[in-house]
C-alpha cells in the first residue's frame, strides 16, 4: 500500500513539473516583424499575450501563433496577415487592417467561404477534444471563444486538418488511471452565441499630394475618407532614412489636410508617404510616393505665413542695380525686410516695406557693390512679419560676376 501512494505521488509531482516547464516555455516567446505589425494595429490589448513563438502549419503552409486573444495566422494563399478571437477577423490587406465578422469575406479576400474540416469537433465539445491538456492555456482560449484551432483557422480564411504542429500535447505526462477526469458540462442549445456585428469598413485615399517637390519648398497632402469622425496621420520615408511623423488631425467633413515645408538638406529621391485613418476602433492606411529634389529657394519660419520669392536674378554684374520682389498674404499692412549677403564685402540691407494692396514688397534699386574683386556667390533673405509678430523668410543664393 505504502509503494502504491509513494508511486502515485511521484507520477503527480511529474505532471506538475510538466505543467510548470510547458508554461515557462510559453513565456518566452515573442511578436515578430508582420505578426509585431499586426499586434500594434489591432491592439495589444485585444491581441493579448503570445503563447508560443510563429510557427509554420505542414499541412496549409500557413505561418500561426496563437494568442492569449485568439490566432494570428499568415496566409499562404495571399500573403496578408490576420487575427481572430473566434468571432471577428481582422485583416491586413491592400486597403490596411479592415475587420470583418468570421462568416463573411472581403470581395478582395482571395478564398471561398471555408467552414472547418469534417471530423471535427463541434465548438461545445472542444475543450475535452484538443490535443492539448484540459488546463493548458491554448485550450483556455478556445473554450471562452467558443472556435477550435480548425475552425479559427478556417475564420482567418483557411483550414487545416489538425491543431498547430508547434504547440503538441505533452507526451510524457499521462494522467494516472487512479485519478479521474470531470466529464466536460454539456452545452445547452437555447444560449448560442449570437453571430458578431461586422464593424463598418473605411476607405481612405489620398485626393492631393505632390508629384514631385524640391528640398526648402511646401507641399500639401489631403485625403479623403468615409469615417466621419477620428484621426489622420501623416507618415513620410525620405530615401535612406526612418520613417517621420508629419502630423496627426481630426477628421473634418470626411477630409484631412497637412502642409509642411521639406527641410533644407532632406534626403532626395524617391519618398514614400503613408496617411492612417484611425475611426471605430480600426486603423485603415493608404500608401503613395513623390519624388524630392535639390531645391536652390528655402523657406523657414511661421508656415500659416505664406511667403512667395517674385523676383531675383540668377546672376548679376558688379555695380549693376538688380529688383528683388516678394509675395505675401497680407495686404496693406505687415512688414518687409531684405538683406543681401555678398562674397568678401558688408552686407546690404534694403528699406523696410509694408505689401501693397495684392500683398506685395519690391524693391528695384539694389546695386551690386563695387568694392567686390572676385566672382562668387550672394545670399538674398526676405523676411516678413505680421501684425501678430509670425513672420517667415525665404532665401535663395544667385552668382556675383565681374562686369
Amino acid at each position: 500500500m505504502r509503494r502504491a501512494v509513494a508511486a502515485l505521488v511521484v507520477a503527480v509531482l511529474l505532471i506538475q513539473a510538466n505543467w510548470i516547464a510547458d508554461a515557462q516555455s510559453q513565456t518566452s516567446c515573442s511578436f515578430k516583424l508582420g505578426f509585431a505589425t499586426l499586434r500594434d494595429l489591432v491592439g495589444a490589448d485585444k491581441v493579448g499575450a503570445c503563447l508560443e513563438d510563429e510557427h509554420f502549419n505542414l499541412d496549409n503552409g500557413n505561418s500561426e501563433q496563437h494568442t492569449t486573444g485568439g490566432l494570428m495566422v499568415w496566409r499562404k494563399a495571399d500573403n496578408f496577415t490576420a487575427f481572430t478571437d473566434g468571432g471577428t477577423t481582422w485583416v491586413n490587406g491592400p486597403n490596411g487592417l479592415q475587420s470583418r465578422a468570421n462568416s463573411e469575406r472581403f470581395p478582395w479576400e482571395n478564398d471561398p467561404l471555408a467552414s472547418a474540416p469534417t471530423g471535427s469537433s463541434s465548438p461545445s465539445s472542444t475543450s475535452a477534444s484538443s490535443p492539448r491538456s484540459a488546463g493548458s492555456p491554448v485550450a483556455a482560449v478556445n473554450s471562452s471563444t467558443g472556435s477550435s484551432a480548425n475552425s479559427i483557422l478556417s475564420d482567418v480564411g483557411q483550414t487545416s486538418s489538425s491543431a498547430p504542429a508547434a504547440a503538441p500535447a505533452p507526451t510524457n505526462t499521462p494522467t494516472p488511471a487512479s485519478t479521474p477526469t470531470k466529464a466536460p458540462t454539456p452545452t445547452k442549445a437555447a444560449t448560442a452565441t449570437p453571430a458578431a456585428t461586422a464593424t463598418p469598413t473605411v476607405r481612405v485615399k489620398f485626393t492631393d499630394k505632390p508629384d514631385e517637390a524640391d528640398t526648402g519648398s511646401d507641399v500639401h497632402f489631403e485625403v479623403e475618407t468615409s469615417a466621419r469622425k477620428g484621426t489622420c496621420t501623416l507618415l513620410v520615408t525620405y530615401h535612406n532614412t526612418s520613417q517621420a511623423g508629419i502630423g496627426t488631425v481630426d477628421i473634418d467633413d470626411g477630409k484631412c489636410e497637412w502642409t509642411y515645408n521639406i527641410p533644407e538638406g532632406t534626403k532626395t529621391g524617391k519618398a514614400k508617404v503613408q496617411a492612417q485613418v484611425t475611426a471605430n476602433g480600426v486603423t485603415t492606411t493608404t500608401d503613395d510616393d513623390f519624388d524630392v529634389n535639390e531645391g536652390d529657394t528655402f523657406l523657414s519660419g511661421d508656415i500659416n505665413v505664406e511667403l512667395e520669392l517674385a523676383d531675383l536674378p540668377d546672376e548679376a554684374k558688379v555695380g549693376e542695380t538688380i529688383k528683388v520682389a516678394v509675395n505675401t498674404n497680407m495686404k496693406n499692412k505687415g512688414t518687409c525686410n531684405v538683406t543681401i549677403n555678398w562674397p568678401k564685402v558688408s552686407a546690404t540691407s534694403g528699406e523696410q516695406k509694408t505689401p501693397d494692396g495684392k500683398g506685395k514688397c519690391s524693391w528695384d534699386n539694389i546695386v551690386v557693390p563695387t568694392t567686390i574683386t572676385k566672382r562668387g556667390t550672394a545670399t538674398a533673405s526676405i523676411t516678413v512679419t505680421n501684425r501678430s509678430g509670425s513672420s517667415r523668410t525665404v532665401t535663395k543664393d544667385f552668382d556675383v560676376k565681374l562686369p
